[in-house]
């Protein structure tokens, strides 16, 4: 009658956990050690490997902190990615990219109709929005200095290419060399893309005092700059393009900031 006290007593904490209900977790904490607590008397310490509220504790955190592991979705957009960061849309097979994301190929139709085409526009889709979260955090964390969050940014990407061995390179650019004019959906999810990174960009430059105008053209000089040094860089085997491109950016920023008070 214990032992099912105590499993159901979990099983309550469990839920109460994933419910994010702290009072019920609370009561159930106390429940359950009302069950398992060793009778002490006087000075007697708790015996080695009993139940204790500080081990149920870090038990409870193990269990439900552990990151999910991801799903046949996930896994197939991270195989794609990495398939465009090194080898590009055309040079990876489907039957690759399913070995790659441990995937049979009725899922990768159940997840995506139009298969090879429209997993590479969610990569596209998941690059953008990763970009577009990394600069919103620069953003905050460098408040009105733009240039400072550039060299941060361009850094980030410097040390993923020099970690690669200089093989992965960015998803975006790949795609958009490779694409041809029959490809009009991932061209345009590509557009879209490199829009959505100019603006964030833009308003960052504004929200440093650039005028409107000024702040969307280096902007737009910005990606073309970081794209551009990213591919030398990349086939140089050189972070060298990147750090010149980075340094010139920021003597153009700082050369149109206005003046502090």
């Amino acid at each position: 009658p214990m032992a099912r006290s105590i499993r159901m007593a979990l099983v309550f904490m469990r839920v109460s956990v994933v419910g994010h209900c702290v009072e019920a977790l609370e009561g159930s904490l106390t429940a359950l050690l009302a069950f398992v607590k060793p009778a002490t008397t006087g000075a007697c310490s708790t015996p080695a490997g009993a139940l204790t509220l500080d081990r149920l504790v870090y038990r409870l955190i193990a269990m439900t902190t552990e990151s999910p592991a991801p799903g046949t979705r996930e896994r197939l957009i991270a195989a794609m990615l990495d398939a465009l960061r090194t080898r590009g849309y055309h040079g990876v097979g489907l039957n690759e990219l399913l070995a790659t994301a441990g995937a049979p190929k009725g899922v990768l139709y159940h997840h995506f109709p139009g298969g090879k085409t429209e997993l590479a526009l969610a990569a596209v889709a998941t690059v953008v929005s990763q970009i577009s979260a990394d600069l919103d955090k620069l953003t905050q964390r460098f408040g009105h200095d733009p240039a400072a969050a550039l060299a941060a940014w361009m850094a980030a990407a410097q040390k993923v290419l020099e970690k690669s061995g200089f093989e992965r390179g960015c998803p975006l650019a790949a795609v958009a060399l490779e694409s041809t004019p029959e490809d009009d959906a991932l061209r345009s999810a590509l557009a879209k893309g490199f829009g959505t990174i100019r603006e964030r960009l833009g308003l960052m430059l504004a929200g440093a005092g650039l005028p409107e105008p000024k702040a969307q053209s280096i902007a737009a000089l910005m990606v073309s700059a970081y794209e551009g040094a990213l591919i030398q860089s990349r086939v140089a085997g050189s972070v060298r393009a990147m750090r010149d491109t980075t340094d010139a950016l920021l003597d153009l920023i700082r050369l149109h900031l206005p003046a502090k008070a």
